[in-house]
């Protein structure tokens, strides 16, 4: 398939249409929105699958690893227990913690 200069500038005007809709619409971009409203994002873990890391998880283990941390659980020994890398785990726990599900304990691994 060959792609001509104007579709890949089609594509492009809509990627970025997307990437402002969206950092207008999350409050964790505000300083990126009244900073450089037309500056190029980085997006984190955008590529995390391609590391060996997965963010998908059932609700019952989601609702488990809550349980586990808020019982003093460290998130190595999370991960053990789900047979997880630990990077799914930390981020989940930070995830929840954003999201005021679980409160930090100041101890991560």
């Amino acid at each position: 398939m060959i792609v001509t200069s104007s579709e890949l500038g089609k594509e492009s005007t809509t990627i970025t249409c997307l990437e402002n809709s969206y950092i207008h619409r999350r409050s964790q971009f505000k300083g990126i929105k009244s900073n450089r409203p037309k500056g190029k994002v980085y997006y984190a873990l955008d590529d995390c699958d391609s590391h060996g890391i997965s963010l998908d998880w059932y609700e019952e283990d989601v609702e488990e690893v809550d349980r586990l941390y808020t019982n003093g659980l460290t998130v190595k020994q999370i991960a053990k227990h789900f047979k997880r890398n630990i990077d799914d785990v930390a981020i989940l726990i930070i995830d929840r913690a954003i999201k005021g599900k679980i409160q930090p304990k100041g101890r991560f691994v």
